[in-house]
């Protein structure tokens, strides 16, 4: 797995060591993508398997699926992909890509909560992880939420390729304004292969953590770091993993865009930060006088 997964697959690893089985941690670049070289020497006799996310929670960097599968496939090693927040968002085409494995969550595109889907090939080798009833083709236990499913599927169904379209408009934008009209902003991650709805940008010298606050009390929702780790003053180990230091990850402030964002709130936004950053920065401590 690479060193800025997503808590879910990246805890579970750190899990399966605890089991006694040996997990293999890759590095990524400075844009966070996976070092193929590195993923293929990292491939041993007794990998079993891979597990590299197509698009990043944080920083928005969507990887080279194809050449990893492709380098899987060659080693004959199963690969599993997280795409929580890149399914209905970036192509994945399974009859084209050799994944064995994909993860999905309905929350991500305006769907129910507590609701998800694993994408299983046809005879990938799988064991029953909950006992009891023989839901789910015999491998969850376990009566079925169908309202949550139905609900997911309808989501899937709702979103459109023009819509995707918006969201990297509003993208660009906050991106674009906020290198060009505030002054120490670092772009994290790719500034092309990444999440059409994620912007994540480091503005130095003050803290994430007081950015979003201030952002909330002018309405708008950011975070900082994982926003399902929010709570945590930990550095982000995504910012980490890509080579920033502390200060440079408890800078960072993460935009994401839905459905119901128009091109106007990406403006005020900018606006609003452009203010919120200039004032901190009047009274914090690690500010350039």
């Amino acid at each position: 797995v690479s060193k800025i997964e997503d808590f879910p697959v990246l805890n579970t690893a750190k899990a399966l060591e605890g089991q006694g089985f040996s997990t293999t941690f890759l590095d990524v670049d400075p844009e966070g993508f996976v070092d193929l070289e590195g993923l293929k020497n990292a491939i041993t006799k007794e990998t079993v398997l891979v597990s590299i996310q197509q698009g990043n929670q944080e920083i928005g960097t969507v990887q080279d699926l194809q050449a990893i599968s492709e380098i899987c496939e060659e080693k004959d090693v199963l690969l599993h992909t997280d795409a929580t927040h890149s399914f209905t968002r970036l192509p994945l085409n399974v009859k084209e890509l050799p994944v064995d494995l994909v993860t999905m969550s309905a929350h991500t595109i305006h769907g129910p909560r507590g609701i998800g889907a694993l994408y299983i090939r046809k005879d990938t080798p799988i064991t029953k992880f909950m006992d009891g009833g023989f839901q789910e083709f015999n491998l969850r236990a376990g009566v079925e939420n169908i309202p949550s499913a139905v609900g997911f599927a309808k989501a899937v169904e709702l979103v459109t390729e023009e819509e995707n379209k918006r969201l990297k408009a509003m993208r660009d934008r906050i991106i674009d304004k906020a290198l060009s009209e505030i002054p120490e902003v670092t772009l994290n991650g790719s500034r092309e292969k990444r999440l059409p709805q994620n912007a994540n940008l480091t503005f130095h010298y003050v803290e994430g953590e007081s950015v979003t606050l201030h952002m909330d009390m002018r309405g708008f929702a950011v975070s900082t770091g994982s926003a399902c780790f929010s709570r945590s003053l930990e550095a982000s180990h995504v910012i980490r993993g890509i080579g920033g230091d502390h200060e440079r990850a408890h800078g960072s402030v993460r935009f994401t865009f839905g459905r119901y964002n128009h091109i106007e709130d990406a403006d005020a936004a900018i606006e609003a930060m452009s203010e919120i950053v200039a004032r901190l920065r009047e009274i914090s401590p690690l500010a350039r006088k």
